[in-house]
This record gives C-alpha cells, structure tokens and sequence, in this order.
C-alpha cells in the first residue's frame, strides 16, 4: 500500500465535499485502503493529531466501523499504542462528539479483547471517568458501563456487579445531572442477565424508588425520551425476570410501583403521546409477562377500561391526532390482551364495556369501539361472531356517519373482519358489498379507495355464486370509477378491485369482455406525466391477464400476441418503478401459463434470463445512496462489501419471479429441465434469504421442481397435453386421475436427487431461518409433498423431520428463540400459528404411518401435556390436545402408558371456558374411550365416559357455538355405541334431539344419525318417540352443509 499522509488526509477530506461524485469515488479508495492493517496507524494519527474536528470525527467514524476487521491483524505492540491513545483522548478532549465517536471506538475494542482478558486497563479508566467532574468524561464513562459490563460480567466478578448497583444508587441519590441519573438507569438493563437467585435481587428492590422519582422527573420536563429509554429499561427487567417462578413475588413487588405510575400517565390528557405509548409498551409487557398476578389483582378489568378511554379519545377535527403513537399502541395492547388471554374469559370483559359504545353518538366513541374490534379480528374472530347481531348493525351505520374519520374506521374494521374470516360478514356479504359501492361514491376519496381495497379483500373469499347478486354493480361501479376518476390511489384501488372480480366471475364477464379490453388497453398506453402514473400499465397488464383467466383461451387468442409484446416490454422497461412494473409482467405470465401452457414455450429462454437477472439483481440505487450516506452512519456495518436491498418495489420484482418459475415446473415442466440445476441453486439462496419476503416466495416455490422428475416419468401431465383439460397426476398403476403414490422401487434416479435436495433444504430453513412465517410457508410445501407423493415421501425423511417437530413443539427452533423483528402480538399469532401447521404436518405422519407412530407419539405427549398445562395461548392449547385426539383417530391404538393421563387430560379440558379447547377434548375423548373399550381397560374408559356425560350434560345448555354442540354429540353417541356400556340411551337421546340436525365433517355426521336411528328401532321407549326423529331427519336433507352421503344415510332410514 503506497499512500502518503497527505494523500490519506486529502481522500478522507473528500468525504465532506458537497459534491456526490467526489464523495462516491472517495467512499471507494477508502473502502480498498481499509482492507490493509497498515492503513490503520496513519488514520489513527489524524484522529489524535488533525487541527479540523470535522476531519478527526469522520476518520473516527472510519476507524469504528473497520477495526474489528483487521484488528486480530495487528501487533501486540501496535494494538497497545491504540488502546492507550483511544484513553488519552478521553482523558484530554474538550470536543464533546469527538470523545463520543472515540468511545464508540473503544467499545468495538472493548467487545473483542475482554471476553479474551486483554486490555486490563480499560475497567478501572472507565470506572474512574464515571466519577469524573468532567461532564463529557461522565457520560463517556456511563456509555461505555452500558455497553461493556456485560463482557465483564460473564467473566465471573461478582464485585464488580455489586460495584455497579452501587454506582447506579449513588448516581440517582447525589448527581444533579438528569442525562447521567437516566444513563445510570440504563446500567439497571445491562445487569438483569446476570442475577442467579432471589437474593440478587435486593439491590433492584433499593433503586426503583428512585427510578420511580426520575421518571416523574422525566414527566415534568415532558422528556419523552429520557422517558422512553428508562422504560424500555424496567420493561426488559420484567421480561428477564418472568420466566424464573421463584422470582415472580420479588419482581412483581419491584415493578409494580413502576405499573402504578405508567397507568397513572397513561391515563393523563396532559401527558405527551410519546410517555403516553412508552407506559402503554410497560403495562404490556407487564401484563403479558407477569398475567396471573395481573389477573389475580384485579389489572385486567381497569386496563381494559383505559385503552378504549385512550381510543375514545379521537379527535376527528384534528387531522394530526389519527396517528397518534399511543392510540394507535393502545389498539395493539388491546389486541395482546385479547391474544394472551383465553377469548372467551377476555372477550366477554372486553365487550361489557365496550357494548356501552354502540349507542354512543360521539365519533370519537365510535372510532373507539371499530379500532377495538379491528384489533381483536384475529384473536377473537369467533367470540366477535357471536355479537354479530349488535355488531353489524353498528358497522353498517358507521358507514354512512357523517363523520369521516368514523367512516374510515368502519371501512378498516370490515377489512379486518374480512380479512380473519368473521362469519357474520360473509354471511351477509351481499349486504357488505352493496354496502362497499355505496361508499365507493363517497366524496373523499380515501374513502372511496378505502371502499375497493374492502371489495377486493372480501370477493378474494368469496365464490362467484355468493357474489352474483352484485357482481354486475361492482364490474360497473369498478369500469366507471377507472375510465372518470384522475386519482391515482382510488383508481388503483378500482383496478384491482376489477381484476379480482374478473377472476372470480369467469366467463360471465363476456358480454363486458370489449370494454373491459378497452380499458386495458388504454391503462398500458396511457401517456404518463408523473413517474407514479406509469404503474397503471402494470394494472392494466394484470386486468389483461385476468380476463385472459376469464373468458378462456380460444376468446383470448386474439389478444395473445399484443399481451405478450406488452410483457416483454414491462419486463425491459428501464424506469424508477421498473422493479413494480416487471413485477406485474412476470404475474401476467403465471396467468398466462396457467392458460396455454406448453403454447408459450418459445418465450421460455428470455423468461429464464430475466428470472435470473432479478435473482441476482439488487437495488444499484438504493444501495449507491445508502453507501453515500454509510460514512456518517452510526450503525455497525458488517464485513460484507455486496448489501441486501429491502426496497419493497425489487423484493416484490424476486418473489413474483419465483412464483412464476413455480408455475413454469407446474405447466411446462419438460420444457424447463434443462434450467432446472441453475434456478435450483437460485431457489435454495433464496430459501434462506434474510428477508422474509424473498425467502417466503422461494420456499413457496421450491417444492414445485418435483413436477419435472414427475413429468419425465409420465406420472405428471400438465395442462395441455391431456383430455381433462387441466393439470393432473396419475397414480402409476391406474390410468386414473389421482395423486402419485410411488413404492420406494419406483421412485427414479432424477425424482429421488432432487426430492432430497428440495427436502434437506425445508428442514434446514426451518430449523434456522429467523422467521416463523418463512417456516410455516416450509412446512406448508412439506404437506404439499407428503400429499403429491404419499408415503414414500414423507418415509424418506420421517427421521429428521420428527425431530424438527420436536424442537417447534418444545420452542426450540431459531425462529422461536431470537423473536426477531416482532413485537409481542405478532410473536403470539406467529407462534399459534406455527404450532398449528406442525401439528397438521404430525397428523399427516399420523395418518401415513399408523400404529408404527406409536412410540414417538409417546415422546411428544408429554410436550403436548405441557403446552396444555403451562401455556396461556388458548390456539395453543387447543392444538395441542388436538394432536392427541387425532393420533387416536388416525391409528385407532392407544399406548398403555398413555390412556390414563390422556383421559385425565380430555376430562380437565372438555370445561375449558375456550371452546376450541372444549371441542378438540370432547373429541379426543369420544375416540379413546371407544379404542379402550375393546382392552382390558374398558372399565376406566367407562369411568371417564360417566364423568364426560355429566359434563356434557352440565355444559352442552350454555353453548352458543354450534360446531362445539355438534362435537358433544357426536361423542354422547360413540360413547352410547360401546358394547356393554351401563348408559340408557333412552334417557340421553331425547334431549339431544333438539340440538339435530349438525352439520360436522362426513364420519361425525354417519356416528351420530346411525346411532339415532339403532336406538330409535331398538329401545321400545324410543320406537314411541320415532315420529319426532323421522321430522329431525327430513329437515336434515334440507339443510345446506350436510354431506351428500349422510343425506344419502338419511334416505335409506326414512325408507
């Protein structure tokens, strides 16, 4: 390396130019120049010894983010010389921020020579800074506590911890200055990983007075952020301390002063929205960590209370006030509670106050109520169903208030009760969507694209015979709104509004087939005067695309070539929004494979070369900037020279082109084998790519390779190359549409390499990646497999993948431990969420390998019982005993060890107040007491049976949820059908009448009316009674939902 001082000096003086090119190519010399140890000394020099500050605080920036890289690098003696210079300049500055960013140097250090035990003179510098009259070298020393102690500590100095605790006393007790007093509070945060025993906790029990005053401190000088930071600090002690039982007394008594004054602030109008949200961020920590002691005291009901007041707070004169950061936390808290608490003890509370809302005429108490509900949609879709009644009717009359904000928050709030599935809305969907075009005519027109975004959500869910009574109003409310409205965001809601109808409605859009092609067509050529406009080509390519879908290829074919010239072009497109823009060429494409198939092979080589430009392809120009901006950036950079992107536009540009590549395997599978080594390496990068969204796709994706292994061996024949008229497998020994069932001597060479692959490539993701969702899309495309090829594909990894299922159960997976990246809502959904998806991969093994799973299901009861037991996730719960019912189901086999504890079990939760609990445990039990029947344990099944009847009977009055009602029947019924059971069926049934007909899967519905009609024929008392079953029995064959085959049972008993 031959470089001068004065040319070192000259290109570090480049980076603070206003000029972007001089900037740029002196970001580049650096970058090189910092990759040679050497380089480090004569940096060091100008940041000792430069006359400009500017210069010396910009060299130190550089020294930070570089010297972890090279510093194993240099000599011992060289190492020293920068260790005693970085003090001497704390030790003497008289700049603020160059003492600062030398700290920041010093913790880099620091982080790298302590936990080896070097750099001994550190501690004692640091510690006598902290008692420094100098106010920099104060708070130099207080940073550099925070941020080292915890490398000390885990070398094992007990004195030193008391030293700290004892630092942090003093300071709050004697310093006047508030920035060291809230600095000496954030020490509190580095200490709590290292207490053993409840003893240790002393110290905490000392100083949280004091905490208490300076946060009353940081209120009266309305410091929020001060505020802020020593909360985060009390709310990570909870968090620490939470999972250790014998703990839970002493932090509840240390932090319950703390909980007492964050309510107290959040109740205040006068306090800012930003202490406001940080007590709201403590009180929710508190109460999900610490909820038995919450419940026990009475917490919940007044907190309940506070965040709809906060809620109800709404001002809609304010413009300002719609974002306020504690309204918008007080929704999420709201929403928490509901999750980590059972709905049906939480949403019962919830709605006693809330109901009061529904009359109320005050706009703010309205938004309140609809902002609640919004945020409770996913937590307590059912217990919000069942107020539908007084619900609906609220809903529908916040629409047409006079107050905008209200009827915006209605609009949000049917979107999310769309979107997690409300019954109620879907029942009434007519009404809903009549409702939605109404407002598409409102005159403010985040209303009226508020109103499309809720039509497309809810036709998403709908078939095209629920939405035929106005799908001619929305297709026309739709066209008009495209072709007379000029606002961009409205219009773009109309369009895909228009596209999802076209989708759903099919080949009944023929007669609107001309206009709709029209509209297309000018959307794409369009003149475009701002950069934004030109997105409505994208949009009109997609509505090109659904009505490609829609009216079939033959009508299509006209228009085939100029939509496919039209790709081309969005996909070459240079453009600020070109990432969106190849976004929508490429899901035109997976519409228009799904069409013609194999027809499109020709454009198969340029498809490929663009998909693998667009995996390969970051954002140049983002990450230009951001290299622009690095220098001066305070964040730790990594060694990395190539950066991650994580502009929306491309993450959407590289999932779109993987799922296009899905669709290619699926439709022209023979025709992309010699692509498949390359896009395959692509997909698996891409499997374990950092960013959720990128990586969700692929692994979405990856699966559908099998279908060209499948293909080369003619058990796979896509569309268009078949009669039926759409893509199929073929079960190799019938010539018959099904799904391929394959003997482990039939799977061929090519199929069995590229399943392992795709295979090992799921459970590592899942074992690794960081995000629970990326793991759920994993184990999703492992049922696909085990679907597409039976036993033998889950055979071949039925070892691994048991213990996978093992660590998701016990919470031991990277996505579980790291949480990264979520707050506490999402991490409760995403968890029941994965705990139901693995349950539905074990059901699948289950059910393939029968009894031979009899040993590990012995294995993971204990982890289910467990879940049951100690969990408070009611979704949890209920999949955890739903595990255990369906082994029994499936297997038909109850290990001995088992059947004891796992009545016990079902017994214990079949009055659970959670009815998803109940339903899965009165299942379970119906089962297992109908297999021990036949065993010499018949007597305890019979026991239990008598203990779950006088449980029903005590219970089944109450239930408002008819699926629940049908799950008690049914297991009344297999317990009445055991040989030899000392029940009177005559006493049981014809109370049960009154609760016919059920509508539940197609073997519960044969249980229940074949056991009605044995007794009804058999028992003289109930041969009476038949006239009132045969009523029960008609009416059944008129009831939509009951499977045809019951209706079928039902004819021949009439008969």
């Amino acid at each position: 390396m031959n470089i001068t001082p004065e040319q070192l000096e000259q290109i570090i003086s480049n980076l603070l130019v206003p000029n972007t090119e001089v900037i740029s190519q002196a970001t580049q010399t650096i970058v090189q120049l910092l990759k040679h140890p050497e380089i480090i000394m004569p940096m060091m020099n100008i940041l000792v010894n430069h006359p400009r500050p500017e210069l010396r605080q910009i060299t130190g920036v550089l020294l930070r983010k570089k010297i972890s890289v090279v510093w194993a690098k240099l000599t011992p003696e060289i190492q020293e010389q920068i260790e005693n210079a970085l003090l001497q300049i704390i030790n003497t500055e008289s700049i603020k921020i160059i003492s600062i960013t030398v700290a920041q140097i010093i913790i880099v250090i620091g982080k790298l020579t302590i936990p080896i035990g070097k750099w001994p003179a550190l501690l004692n510098q640091v510690l006598q800074w902290t008692q420094s009259q100098n106010e920099i070298q104060k708070e130099v020393g207080f940073g550099l506590i925070i941020e080292l102690a915890q490398y000390y500590l885990r070398l094992g100095t007990p004195q030193l911890m008391n030293g700290l605790f004892q630092l942090v006393g003093n300071t709050l007790t004697t310093c006047s200055s508030f920035k060291i007093r809230v600095l000496a509070v954030r020490i509190l945060g580095s200490l709590y990983d290292f207490v053993d025993n409840p003893k240790d906790l002393a110290p905490y029990e000392q100083v949280i007075p004091l905490v208490v005053n300076l946060l009353k401190e940081c209120h009266q000088k309305e410091c929020d952020e001060e505020f802020s930071e020593i909360i985060d600090v009390m709310s990570d002690i909870v968090e620490g301390f939470c999972n250790i039982p014998e703990f839970d007394v002493i932090t509840q008594r240390i932090t319950s002063p703390i909980a007492a004054l964050c309510i107290e602030a959040a109740k205040s109008k006068e306090v800012s929205p930003i202490i406001r949200q940080a007590s709201l961020l403590f009180l929710n920590t508190f109460v999900c960590d610490e909820l038995e002691y919450c419940i026990k005291n009475g917490i919940i009901p007044p907190m309940v209370e506070l965040l709809l007041s906060i809620l109800s707070e709404y001002n809609p004169l304010d413009p300002t006030d719609e974002e306020s950061p504690h309204r918008i936390y007080a929704g999420q808290v709201l929403s928490n509670m509901a999750e980590i608490i059972p709905s049906s003890d939480f949403f019962p509370l919830f709605w006693q106050i809330a109901s009061q809302f529904v009359n109320n005429p005050l706009p703010g108490v309205s938004c309140a109520l609809l902002m609640a509900i919004s945020s409770m949609t996913y937590t307590c879709p059912i217990s919000i169903d069942e107020v539908g009644d007084v619900l609906s009717p609220f809903i529908l009359q916040a629409l047409q208030n006079q107050d905008v904000t209200v009827r915006g928050a209605a609009l949000k709030c049917i979107g999310d009760l769309g979107e997690s599935g409300v019954t109620f809305v879907f029942i009434n969907c007519v009404q809903y969507l009549k409702a939605l075009v109404f407002m598409t005519k409102d005159p403010v027109s985040s209303i009226q694209s508020a109103a499309y975004f809720d039509i497309h959500l809810m036709i998403e869910k709908l078939s095209m015979k629920e939405i035929e009574p106005v799908a001619g109003d929305i297709l026309s409310t739709c066209l008009n709104c495209i072709t007379t409205t000029s606002d961009f965001d409205t219009r773009d809601a109309a369009l895909s509004a228009l596209s999802a109808t076209v989708f759903i409605v099919g080949n009944k859009i023929l007669p609107f087939a001309q206009t709709l092609l029209q509209i297309s067509h000018k959307m794409i050529t369009a003149e475009v005067h701002e950069d934004i406009d030109i997105l409505q080509r994208g949009r009109g390519l997609e509505l090109l695309a659904c009505i490609a879908k829609a009216i079939g290829k033959e009508q299509f074919r006209p228009y085939l070539n100029d939509c496919v010239e039209i790709v081309k072009a969005l996909i070459s497109i240079q453009h600020s929004f070109e990432y969106e823009l190849r976004q929508f060429a490429y899901m035109a494409l997976v519409d228009l494979f799904s069409v013609y198939g194999s027809e499109l092979a020709p454009l198969i080589p340029g498809i490929i070369e663009k998909v693998i430009h667009s995996f390969q392809c970051e954002d140049d120009y983002v990450d230009k900037k951001d290299n622009e901006l690095e220098i001066s950036s305070e964040e730790e950079d990594d060694e990395e020279e190539e950066r991650l992107s994580f502009y929306s536009g491309l993450l959407l540009e590289k999932s779109s082109a993987v799922t296009l590549v899905s669709k290619m395997f699926e439709t022209v599978p023979l025709e992309m084998e010699q692509y498949v080594p390359s896009l395959l390496t692509f997909i698996n990068q891409m499997c374990v790519d950092e960013r959720t969204e990128v990586a969700e796709s692929a692994c979405e994706a990856l699966w559908t390779v099998l279908y060209v292994p499948l293909a080369k061996e003619k058990l796979y024949i896509p569309f268009g190359q078949n009669p039926y008229g759409s893509n199929f497998v073929k079960n190799i020994n019938e010539d018959s549409i099904a799904k391929v069932h394959l003997n482990i001597s039939n799977m061929s060479e090519s199929l069995s390499k590229i399943y392992n692959e795709v295979i090992n490539t799921y459970l590592i993701v899942c074992d690794q990646a960081v995000d629970r969702d990326v793991v759920i899309m994993c184990l999703n495309k492992l049922i696909d497999i085990f679907t597409l090829l039976g036993r033998v594909g889950a055979a071949a990894c039925s070892q691994q993948l048991s213990q996978l299922l093992i660590k998701i159960l016990t919470q031991q997976t990277q996505s579980q431990v790291i949480n990264a990246g979520q707050d506490s809502q999402e991490i409760h959904e995403a968890e029941s969420d994965l705990l139901a998806t693995a349950s539905d991969v074990i059901m699948i093994m289950f059910k393939l390998f029968g009894q031979s799973m009899s040993d590990y299901f012995v294995q993971i009861f204990q982890i289910l019982s467990s879940i049951v037991q100690k969990r408070n996730n009611s979704i949890t719960k209920a999949t955890s005993i739903g595990i255990i019912a369906e082994f029994f189901n499936f297997t038909h086999t109850c290990p001995e060890c088992i059947s004891e504890p796992a009545l016990t079990l079902f017994l214990n939760c079949i009055s659970n107040k959670n009815e998803d609990v109940s339903r899965n445990a009165v299942y379970g039990l119906g089962i297992l007491v109908t297999i021990l029947a036949s065993t010499p344990k018949k007597q305890i099944a019979i026991n239990a049976s008598q203990q779950a009847l006088q449980l029903i009977a005590q219970l089944l009055p109450t239930i408002k949820r008819r699926g629940l009602i049908d799950n008690f029947i049914s297991c009344v019924c297999r317990i009445l059908m055991i040989e030899g059971i000392p029940f009177q069926p005559q006493a049981i049934l014809p109370q049960l009448l009154n609760f016919l007909p059920i509508i539940s899967d197609h073997e519960e519905e044969q249980i229940v009316y074949s056991t009605f009609a044995h007794f009804y024929s058999t028992i003289p008392e109930l041969q009476q009674q038949k006239p009132a079953l045969v009523e029960v029995f008609k009416k059944a064959l008129t009831v939509e939902g009951v499977y045809d085959t019951t209706k079928q049972l039902l004819q021949q008993y009439l008969m």
